[in-house]
């Protein structure tokens, strides 16, 4: 997530597009230090731990930002988002345990390697709905080929079509 560029858009379009669902919730899973592990076999070996973290109390910074996108939609006294810090390979089990009401129709990965996306991309299978997007940050991207090789090892790209937006070269997503 680093920055929150994402969730922030997201809790924006559920404000227009779903302005009364208090029930869909934008959850974001982050470390804030950066990345926690880097596979030097599947991701390029200038990476390294810690690399991409944010300033000391950007997780705060992010969630205010957030919280005013929500003042602005209907229904604004229901908080709608959640941000889990931490490595998301450990946390997002406890939160899926904690809510066993998920029900998945976006997931947007920006791990960047290969890693978290294999081992996130595994755990939301079950939850995830007929229909429901998964996207990626950095697909079919040479200088990030984890994110690739995870989706290829877990769903397999050539089971489904991999869209791009003509917007932003590097993200694209599919339809599962």
């Amino acid at each position: 997530m680093r920055y929150g560029q994402n969730i922030s858009l997201f809790t924006s379009f559920r404000g227009i597009y779903e302005p009364f669902n208090h029930n869909r919730k934008i959850v974001g899973f982050d470390t804030w230090e950066g990345f926690p592990d880097v596979d030097k076999t599947n991701d390029l070996d200038e990476w390294k731990s810690g690399d991409y973290g944010v300033p000391d109390g950007y997780e705060n910074f992010l969630s205010n930002v957030i919280q005013v996108h929500e003042t602005m939609a209907p229904i604004p006294s229901i908080k709608k988002h959640q941000l889990v810090k931490g490595d998301a390979t450990k946390t997002i089990d406890k939160y899926l345990k904690k809510h066993p009401e998920t029900i998945i129709s976006l997931a947007y990965f920006d791990f960047d390697i290969y890693k978290p996306t294999r081992e996130c991309l595994e755990r939301i299978l079950p939850y995830l709905s007929k229909g429901a997007i998964i996207a990626f940050d950095e697909i079919n991207v040479q200088d990030w080929p984890g994110e690739t090789q995870a989706l290829r090892e877990v769903l397999g790209t050539n089971n489904f079509q991999i869209m791009h937006s003509p917007f932003r070269a590097n993200a694209g997503y599919l339809e599962y």
